[in-house]
């Protein structure tokens, strides 16, 4: 299975992202988020913030994400079991 961008294949990092986003029917505003979360604690492998929740608590925090808390907060017990 593989992901496609505008330009053509995604490989790597971000191909994998996405193919976890897709297995989640995460939504593209939501995937956005995740994205944005991943960029602002400045990591290469966005595809951590499905197995390290640290990115999410840290984000439930932020007052850059205040407005999506619940729906970070939702995510985490969902994936996290917590």
């Amino acid at each position: 299975m593989g992901a496609f961008g505008i330009f053509g294949p995604r490989t790597g990092h971000k191909a994998l992202f996405y193919e976890i986003c897709s297995l989640h029917n995460i939504d593209s505003k939501t995937r956005s988020l995740l994205h944005k979360i991943m960029d602002k604690y400045k990591s290469d492998h966005p595809g951590l913030i499905f197995i390290d929740d640290k990115y999410l608590r840290k984000a439930i925090d932020d007052e850059d994400f205040r407005s999506s808390s619940e729906l970070l907060q939702e995510l985490r017990q969902k994936w996290f079991q917590e």
